[in-house]
């Protein structure tokens, strides 16, 4: 499980490098107000949230892999949860942002996985 949590921190820093170097590629990648993806947003959160709970007691950290998990499941269970429509106006809100704002989330998303990565 380590290994599949080193991998998620890996993907969120390239996602956060990705951000940084082309903060216009991520609203062009689809149709994030569908059903469909709100459905693989719950999904995703829950996964990590698994993972990150199964791998913590073989990682350096252990505390925070367990707070980590257990806040990425709620997240996926509170958006489970949610209307299409309040899903569709969360989307909006992201999705507007200027370049240097999905740079900013690009630098901290950078950094946040590679400390996941040094923690596993």
């Amino acid at each position: 499980m380590t290994t599949l949590a080193a991998l998620v921190g890996l993907g969120m820093a390239g996602i956060g490098v990705a951000l940084v170097i082309a903060p216009g590629w991520l609203p062009s990648l689809g149709n994030f107000r569908s059903r469909a993806m709100l459905w693989t947003s719950v999904a995703s959160r829950i996964l990590i949230g698994v993972v990150f709970v199964r791998a913590a007691p073989d990682t350096s950290a252990p505390l925070v892999f367990q707070v980590l998990g257990g806040i990425s499941a709620a997240a996926g269970v509170v958006i489970l949860f949610l209307p299409l429509t309040a899903w569709q106006s969360l989307i909006d809100s992201v999705l507007d942002q200027a370049p240097a704002v999905y740079r900013s989330f690009g630098v901290f998303a950078t950094l946040f996985g590679l400390g996941l990565v040094y923690l596993v």
